[in-house]
């Protein structure tokens, strides 16, 4: 009995868990993903450059046994692993240990050569900016784009945290078919999950998780089978998110504490070293974590406060809390403690 032919999969996108749902699958045969740039920070833990020069020879792909050697000393250091290596050690270490490809998407013209001599049979797209249409028609069964809301409402990015600043009581995955707009394709098929009052941005994308684990696999074969029809989004009902960078800035003042919360914790989360900002004058102070307080201090909206052992931010519904050195960089951290001060901004 002749072997079915696997189907060639491309990976596209920053959620690291992905493509090990998709290696599980025994039909697909995930040979190649997207550059991502994030492993390039800075790190003086061992264990980190451990999994960064893994990475860096899996881009060559010149240095197998080099490559390999590296990826043996990694193996049981991952647990000492931090911050973005934490997170992406497995998916590091699966990239090496199965040979998969990575790609310079930003290359488009190399990006369709590879597709095209390749023969790729299915691109996966989560968490991803647009690509042209050249490229999304390029393989044979196109491209299928993962999309936490329900389509067609909140196109666009980050639409968890949209849900969240409504107070929304639920959200959808979404599977669709990508086409040269924003959000806008086929939709193979929607899987809804509650939004609990208590539920942090955080908390949501360990609920889409959990749905990607379950179902990603499935419907992506349902559809290649014939057994899913794609249908078309109700163009009544859409609407769109905001702007990705825009949102970035903080108004202390006029957003809630809690949108402030989910927000400083969102970005960096989806797209590693990625932050939330606000201005001291012209001096720009990046947010790179946070607590939230479901209180208030004596002042008003807008209060900022720094102590030896962090920074208040007052806002409207609670206050946000940073640490110095910890959520905010070794510059910031330094800036705000010699131009220590309560203000209102």
């Amino acid at each position: 009995m002749e072997q079915e032919k696997k189907i060639d999969v491309v990976y596209i996108g920053l959620h690291p868990e992905t493509p090990r749902y998709l290696n599980q699958e025994t039909r697909f045969n995930l040979v190649a993903v997207a550059l991502l740039d994030c492993f390039g920070a800075w790190t003086i833990n061992p264990a980190n450059w451990l999994l960064k020069i893994t990475y860096k020879l899996r881009t060559k792909e010149q240095f197998r046994l080099i490559e390999l050697f590296f990826w043996h000393l990694s193996y049981g250091s991952c647990f000492f692993s931090s911050g973005i290596f934490r997170r992406y050690a497995g998916y590091i270490r699966l990239l090496s240990k199965q040979g998969i490809a990575i790609l310079d998407t930003e290359n488009e013209e190399l990006l369709l050569e590879y597709i095209k001599v390749k023969n790729i049979d299915l691109i996966i797209v989560n968490s991803w900016g647009i690509l042209s249409e050249e490229v999304v028609s390029a393989p044979r069964f196109g491209m299928i784009n993962i999309h936490p809301s329900k389509l067609p409402k909140y196109r666009g990015a980050l639409p968890t945290l949209w849900a969240l600043k409504n107070q929304d009581s639920s959200l959808s995955v979404t599977f669709m078919l990508l086409n040269r707009g924003i959000d806008t394709g086929k939709i193979l098929h929607q899987h809804e999950f509650e939004i609990l009052k208590s539920d942090s941005a955080i908390d949501l994308e360990r609920k889409i998780d959990r749905i990607l684990k379950k179902h990603l696999n499935i419907d992506v074969l349902d559809y290649l089978d014939g057994k899913i029809v794609p249908y078309e989004q109700d163009e009544s009902l859409a609407s769109m998110t905001g702007k990705y960078e825009a949102y970035r800035l903080v108004d202390w003042k006029n957003e809630r504490a809690m949108d402030i919360f989910n927000k400083i914790m969102a970005y960096p989360y989806i797209e590693p070293g990625v932050y939330c900002y606000f201005y001291l004058g012209e001096k720009r102070i990046e947010l790179r974590g946070a607590m939230f307080k479901k209180d208030s201090l004596s002042g008003q909206d807008g209060q900022i406060t720094v102590r030896f052992d962090g920074v208040s931010f007052q806002a409207k519904g609670g206050i946000i809390l940073s640490r110095l050195f910890i959520d905010l960089s070794f510059k910031d951290s330094l800036f705000l403690l010699i131009n220590g001060f309560t203000q209102n901004h």
